[in-house]
């Protein structure tokens, strides 16, 4: 059949129906199954040769198959030859076919190739030619017309589980296995570096094994610029998935408690000295919150998706109060390029971006009495509260009716909204605890997948 002498300088393979499996696939000598051309292309891949190429199919009828077990790294270009027409078994002429028309069909590109074979693979945006897929978990294959399919996929194995019906409608096997975005993975980094035993984050050596004696009040080493009580909650776009590896809503609040509880205790000796950063917690005199750097900021709003809102509420009064001032000092550590200053106004507001790529900004208390933001659209954002009583919310309305939901979609705020705080000095122990309640979190989007 094939021979490295006989690459083909047209980089044309042709196929017939009259043609021959065993044949060359030159013009002359056209092979018979669209199997057999890809197999050609497949073999061709294997040296040097990178493509593209082009399948000519001679006017007749193919096969409409429903699996071809073929992989491939050229991008492939299948098309009637010149004013001929080649069509499936059933009728559909291989060219032509809209995306409509195809949209649920079997197509001849019917189930994926293995991970290692894809040509052009992007893995997380970085570009991994002939590589296997790093994980195992959900990928998203996205095809250049559009059409997109979300599967799982196996490491040892090298393959995705496709089950009867997973089909792209394209003739353009280069448009199929143009992307491959990894989007959520049975290993991701938080399952990795989480620690059940004392559920906190901690570090790993080379080998996969736990660092190991542990103190969680070390500074610095696996932890830049904080320890692990400040790092544990940094999995901005799925604190549910955190809650869940803690054991549930109780003893995550129990964790985020014990920040506040533990005393400002530290180990310095990964730095050999006290930097300012451990220096400002200590003046900062709450526990081991250490709001003077970034890394924990948003700690206090996550009790927004454990059903206990009411300690954001005053968590986020107790930092606008003790730890920021209209004063030269007026700052409790770095501000690192207006990160600090943020976190002040969107507190202000009632509101904070914990994952600004979800479009959710989670609620806490409005500081003024009354703020009115306009848009650059034009509408208006105004927010109230009936009095500063302290530093709960009792009840919130938006355009006049209650709403008991612990976070806001970007989309409303620019159609300009109005919301009425009412405050108290008690919290609210049945506002806001609903799961249904709780802002977005990626675990909850990977439940619906499934």
């Amino acid at each position: 059949m094939y021979t490295e002498d006989s690459l083909f300088l047209s980089n044309q393979i042709f196929v017939a129906p009259d043609g021959r499996d065993s044949a060359s696939g030159q013009k002359d000598a056209p092979l018979q199954t669209l199997e057999a051309a890809l197999r050609l292309v497949k073999q061709l891949s294997e040296t040097d040769w990178r493509g593209p190429v082009t399948i000519e199919l001679r006017g007749g009828v193919y096969p409409l198959k429903k699996t071809l077990e073929i992989s491939l790294t050229a991008p492939v270009t299948i098309r009637s030859y010149e004013n001929e027409q080649a069509v499936f078994d059933g009728g559909e002429p291989i060219e032509g076919l809209s995306e409509t028309e195809l949209h649920g069909r079997r197509c001849w590109v019917a189930s994926l190739p293995e991970g290692r074979y894809f040509h052009s693979l992007f893995v997380d945006g970085v570009r991994r030619p002939r590589a296997a897929l790093p994980k195992n978990g959900f990928y998203r294959i996205k095809s250049v017309p559009g059409q997109s399919l979300d599967l799982p996929y196996n490491v040892s194995s090298d393959r995705f589980i496709v089950k009867e019906g997973d089909f792209f409608p394209t003739r353009n096997l280069n448009d199929v296995l143009a992307h491959v975005f990894h989007y959520w993975s049975d290993e991701q980094m938080p399952v990795k570096s989480f620690d059940p035993e004392t559920r906190l984050m901690r570090g790993r050596l080379k080998d996969g094994k736990f660092q190991s004696p542990f103190n969680p009040f070390k500074w610095g080493d696996a932890f830049t610029e904080g320890n692990s009580w400040h790092w544990t909650w940094c999995v901005f776009h799925d604190p549910e998935g955190l809650i869940q590896l803690m054991g549930g809503r109780d003893d995550f609040n129990q964790m985020m408690d014990s920040v506040f509880v533990v005393p400002p205790i530290f180990d310095d000796s990964y730095y050999g000295q006290v930097i300012h950063e451990i220096r400002e917690m200590q003046v900062m005199d709450m526990g081991n919150y250490a709001h003077g750097n970034q890394p924990i900021q948003h700690m206090v709003y996550l009790y927004a998706y454990s059903g206990q809102p009411w300690k954001t509420q005053y968590r986020v009064r107790q930092v606008m109060d003790r730890l920021y001032s209209a004063l030269p000092d007026g700052y409790c550590g770095d501000e690192d390029n207006g990160q600090t200053s943020a976190w002040y106004v969107f507190s202000a507001l009632g509101f904070y971006p914990v994952c600004p790529g979800s479009n959710q900004y989670v609620l806490g208390a409005p500081y003024f009495d009354q703020v009115k933001v306009h848009l650059e659209n034009g509408n208006s954002l105004l927010i109230r509260r009936d009095n500063n009583n302290g530093p709960y919310v009792d009840q919130l309305l938006r355009d006049g009716v209650a709403y008991d939901r612990n976070y806001l979609d970007h989309e409303d705020l620019l159609q300009g909204l109005s919301l009425d705080f009412k405050m108290s000095g008690q919290p609210n122990l049945s506002r806001g605890t609903r799961p249904e309640d709780a802002p977005y979190s990626f675990s909850d989007e990977l439940k619906e997948r499934r």
